[in-house]
């Protein structure tokens, strides 16, 4: 989160993650919806019915909160959103609302003018909601509102499947069609299954692996090693380090070498794969390692 690793998980982790990963507009429909029931805008459903729908949603929102032995997928707060939206649906009673206020006549010019300006608010922020989505739209799964700085900022704030679950490597391989040359694409992705299995074509294994223990590795571990020509695409868990192994053509598992993923996260990358993957050239790898400090 935020760039930081621990070895336990923060209570508060799944509050920011909603934070961030859900539309500004729909956070504005919340903030609108306790605006209006404070201000007693439409009539108030019973407390118990309310009790009955939100109830669930939170105490599962408490049970994985407290579980910080792991904090890593939104999806576990998934139960609970369908049950807010209905919550938040009450809001709508404002739009149905307008027509009559301006029928009455006992109703003061700047009440009326106010009725209008909420109404246009929730409408507003209905279409924001609806538009920011369906722009990004199929890649809801890296999904990050306009405060997190969008999909491709994402992963300063949060990683693992809160980004990418192996669902852009289709989308690499129609970068890779794209390409001219047939030159290979040597490719770090984490995930419980093999990508060489897919039998895309020109991907190769990364090939700069993390130094063993053996005294010629260590002595060769800050050495800038030779950086072989050809496209260089990276999932964004590692690129931010994630601590996963990756997979070898024979499902052999490696690590690789992290030296220059700070310097390389610097850089501009010459093709994106939806938005958890990155493709840099040899020539970027190179200075990255050259700049890397490590």
């Amino acid at each position: 989160m935020c760039g930081e690793y621990q070895q336990k998980g923060w209570w508060y982790y799944y509050l920011f993650a909603l934070l961030v990963k859900t539309p500004l507009g729909t956070m504005g429909l919340i903030i609108l919806t306790i605006f209006c029931r404070m201000r007693g805008r439409f009539p108030r459903p019973g407390i118990r019915d309310e009790l009955v729908l939100l109830s669930p949603a939170i105490f599962v929102f408490v049970v994985v909160s407290s579980k910080t032995g792991f904090s890593h997928h939104l999806r576990y707060l998934f139960p609970c959103i369908p049950l807010a939206f209905v919550w938040i649906g009450q809001v709508a009673q404002v739009l149905s609302m307008k027509k009559t206020e301006q029928k009455a006549e006992n109703k003061s010019p700047l009440s009326l003018i106010q009725s209008i300006g909420l109404s246009e608010l929730i409408m507003g922020c209905g279409l924001w909601s609806l538009s920011s989505s369906l722009w990004h739209y199929p890649h809801s799964l890296a999904y990050f509102n306009e405060l997190a700085g969008g999909p491709r900022n994402g992963a300063e704030q949060l990683l693992n499947s809160n980004i990418d679950w192996g669902q852009d490597l289709l989308h690499l391989e129609s970068w890779i069609r794209r390409q001219s040359g047939d030159g290979p694409v040597f490719l770090a992705f984490d995930n419980y299954y093999n990508p060489f299995a897919l039998g895309m074509p020109r991907i190769a294994p990364w090939p700069l692996r993390r130094p063993g223990k053996d005294a010629l590795e260590i002595e060769q571990k800050n050495a800038v090693p030779t950086i072989p020509d050809g496209y260089y695409a990276i999932s964004t868990n590692q690129l931010y380090e994630f601590p996963w192994p990756l997979r070898d053509r024979d499902g052999t598992l490696y690590h690789l070498d992290v030296r220059p993923m700070k310097a390389l996260r610097a850089m501009a990358p010459v093709g994106w794969a939806s938005y958890s993957i990155r493709v840099y050239t040899a020539s970027q790898l190179m200075s990255a390692y050259r700049n890397s400090g490590r």
